[in-house]
C-alpha cells in the first residue's frame, strides 16, 4: 500500500537510534520461550524502557495529580516499574502538539515506545521500524484488553494490521459518536401541531413553520430555520460532521461526502463527485432559497450558531447525541420551558445511515529490536484496568480514596474507552434508572456513572430543566441516543484511510474546489449543473488520479 514517507525521511531513515534508552538488542519477539505469559507478570530481568512524552494541555487541574507529582514522576509509573520489573525513562517530553515526534520518525531516531497516529504508523511500519507484536499481542494482551478491542468487531486491530501481522495497539473510534442528528424544539412543534419529522421534506415544513408562526409567542418575527457554520459538508480536511453542519441531509440523499465509498460497479471513488451529492446540493439550494438555512451559512462560525439556539431564536440545529451538554445546557438555563429532542432523517430508501469516525486514533508502537515488546503490552493492560476496568487485578488503585487522575498521566496513555459505549450508555442509564440489571463487562467507575445518571433521569425532565447543571449528560446519553436505537442507524465507514503520493500533493487544493463549487450550487450563484463542471475539474486537476492510487493500493 503506497502510504507515503516525507522527503525528510526519504533522506534520513538511515540515521542512528539515539534516543533508544533502554533498548537491548534481540528480536522483535518475545524475549524467550520461558518467560511466562502473564499479561500482569514481570519481565524475566530488569528493563529499562524509554517512552517519548506529550505534555497535554490544561495544566495541574486537569491532570488531577496529587501536589508533587507530575506526569513523568507518579504512583501509576511507580506501580509499573515495581509489577513489571521496568525502569520506565522519559528523555523526550514536548508540550503540545510538537513536531519533535515527527522529526524524530522522520530520522529512525525514536525512543523504545510511541504513540502515534496512522499515517506515521503505516510510514514506520514500511520503513521496517518497528517491531512486530503480532506474537506478543496474542501471549501477553490481557483478556480484558482483548475483549476491549472487539467492541468494534474488531475494526481497529485490522485495520492496524498490516500483511497480517500487528505492529501496534490501536485506541477505537467509537461508533455513533458523530451521527449528525436533528435537534429540535418538541414543545414549538405541539403547540403548532408538527409531526415528528422522517424526512427532508418533513424537516423543511418544521423549519418553514418555526420561522413563519411565532413559535415562541412574544408577537415578534425573530425566529429563524437551521443554524449554520462553514464546514458545513464532512470533506477530505474536516472528515466527521460538524455541529450545526449539513451532513444529515446529504446522507438522506445518500452523498457521503469526505468519503471513500464502494460503487456498483465494485470500484471505490470519493463520494463528493457522486450523483447523489448532486441531488443533495439540490435539496439544499431550494433550502437556501427558502431561507430556511442562513444566507450566510458559508462563513458562520460556531459562536454564531450556538448563540442562536441558546438564546431562542433557533429551535432547531443539526448535532450529536452530546449536544445534551452544549450548547443545550446553556439553552435550558436560559429557557426551562425549553423541550429538546434528538430524531433522525431517513435516507432515499427508507434507512438511517451515517457516517461514522476513523475506526483507529491513536496507535502505540514499540521500536524494532527492543527485546521485550511486551513490556509495553502489560503497560497498556495495566492503564486499562486501573483506570476503566478493575484496579484490584493489577494490586489495587494506587490513588484510592483521592480523586483519579487523568488518564493521560499514565506512561502509555491511550484513550481505551469502548467502541460500542455510546449504545451501551444509554442502555446502562435507563436500566439504572428502572432499577433493573446493568449491563456487564463494563468497569465500577462505569458502573457506578449509570447509577448517578440513572437516578437523575429517574427524576423527571422538569427536575433536570430546574437544575441545569445535571441536565447535559442525562439529556444527550438518553434523548440523544435514542433515535440511533430506535432506527437501527447503520453505520458507514470509509473504505480508504490513508495517503497516496497524490494525494499528499494535490487533495488540500482539491477540497477547496470542493467546497467552493458547493457554496455556488446551494447559494444559487451558480446553476445545479455547475456540479458536472465542478466534477470533471476535480478529476482534471488530480482526483482521477488519486483514485486510481486508492484502488490500487486496496
Amino acid at each position: 500500500m503506497p502510504f507515503l514517507l516525507s522527503a525528510m525521511l526519504l533522506v534520513t531513515a538511515a540515521c542512528g537510534n539515539g534516543a533508544s534508552g533502554g533498548s537491548t538488542g534481540g528480536s522483535s519477539n518475545s524475549g524467550g520461550a520461558s518467560v511466562e505469559k502473564d499479561p500482569f507478570g514481570p519481565l524475566p530481568e530488569k528493563t529499562a524502557i524509554t517512552v517519548f512524552r506529550t505534555e497535554p494541555d490544561g495544566g495541574p487541574d486537569f491532570l488531577a495529580l496529587p501536589d508533587g507529582e507530575t506526569l513523568t514522576e507518579n504512583r501509576y509509573i511507580d506501580a509499573i516499574e515495581e509489577r513489571f520489573n521496568l525502569d520506565v525513562q522519559f528523555p523526550v517530553v514536548v508540550k503540545g502538539d510538537s513536531e519533535k515526534g515527527k522529526l524524530m520518525i522522520a530520522s529512525n531516531d525514536i525512543t523504545d515506545v510511541m504513540i502515534v497516529g496512522y499515517n506515521d504508523y503505516r510510514m514506520m511500519v514500511e520503513n521496517d521500524m518497528l517491531a512486530d507484536l503480532t506474537q506478543a499481542y496474542d501471549d501477553f494482551a490481557s483478556p480484558q484488553l482483548k475483549e476491549l478491542l472487539q467492541t468494534d468487531g474488531g475494526k481497529a486491530l485490522d485495520l492496524a494490521s498490516v500483511d497480517g501481522k500487528l505492529y501496534g495497539i490501536p485506541t477505537m473510534g467509537t461508533v455513533h459518536n458523530s451521527n449528525p442528528l436533528l435537534w429540535l424544539r418538541k414543545d414549538w412543534m405541539d403547540k403548532l401541531g408538527l409531526k415528528d419529522p422522517k424526512t427532508v421534506d418533513d424537516l423543511a415544513a418544521i423549519l418553514k413553520a418555526f420561522i413563519e408562526k411565532d413559535p415562541d409567542n412574544n408577537g415578534q418575527k425573530d425566529t429563524i430555520g437551521l443554524p449554520g457554520v462553514s464546514n458545513f459538508a464532512s470533506n477530505y480536511t474536516i472528515n466527521t460532521p460538524a455541529m450545526f453542519g449539513y451532513d444529515a441531509i446529504f446522507d438522506a440523499f445518500k452523498s457521503y461526502t469526505g468519503t471513500w465509498v464502494k460503487t456498483a460497479d465494485g470500484t471505490v471513488q470519493w463520494g463528493s463527485i457522486q450523483p447523489e451529492t448532486k441531488a443533495a446540493l439540490a435539496k439544499l439550494n431550494e433550502m437556501y432559497k427558502a431561507g430556511l438555512i442562513p444566507k450566510d451559512f458559508a462563513i458562520m462560525k460556531h459562536e454564531q450558531a450556538t448563540e442562536q439556539v441558546v438564546s431562542g431564536k433557533a429551535g432547531a440545529f443539526f448535532g450529536p447525541w452530546w449536544s445534551g451538554w452544549s450548547p443545550l445546557n446553556d439553552a435550558i438555563r436560559n429557557d426551562k420551558t425549553a423541550d429538546w429532542r434528538a430524531y433522525t432523517l431517513l435516507d432515499t430508501d427508507g434507512k438511517s445511515v451515517s457516517k461514522q469516525e476513523m475506526p483507529v486514533g491513536s496507535i502505540a508502537v514499540v521500536k524494532k529490536g527492543f527485546k521485550y515488546p511486551e513490556a509495553m503490552i502489560k503497560m497498556v493492560n495495566y492503564g486499562y484496568q486501573v483506570q476503566l476496568d478493575d484496579p484490584n487485578v493489577v494490586g489495587g488503585d494506587p490513588y484510592a480514596g483521592l480523586t483519579m487522575p487523568n488518564w493521560q498521566t499514565l506512561p502509555v496513555p491511550m484513550a481505551l474507552w469502548r467502541a460500542d459505549s455510546v449504545i451501551l450508555d444509554h442502555v446502562g442509564i435507563l436500566a439504572a434508572s428502572k432499577g433493573e440489571a446493568l449491563p456487564e463487562g463494563v468497569g465500577e467507575a462505569t458502573l457506578q456513572n449509570y447509577r448517578t445518571q440513572g437516578e437523575y433521569w429517574a427524576k423527571g425532565i422538569d427536575w433536570l430543566r430546574d437544575n441545569p447543571d445535571f441536565y447535559g449528560e442525562p439529556i444527550s446519553r438518553i434523548y440523544g441516543v435514542l433515535p440511533i436505537i430506535e432506527n437501527d442507524t447503520l453505520p458507514l465507514y470509509s473504505e480508504f484511510y490513508g495517503i497516496t503520493k497524490t494525494m499528499e500533493q494535490k487533495m488540500t487544493n482539491l477540497d477547496k474546489l470542493e467546497v467552493d463549487a458547493f457554496i455556488k450550487i446551494i447559494t444559487g450563484e451558480q446553476p445545479i449543473d455547475y456540479f458536472d463542471t465542478f466534477v470533471q475539474e476535480w478529476n482534471r486537476l488530480g482526483g482521477e488520479q488519486i483514485t486510481k492510487e486508492v484502488n490500487e493500493a486496496l
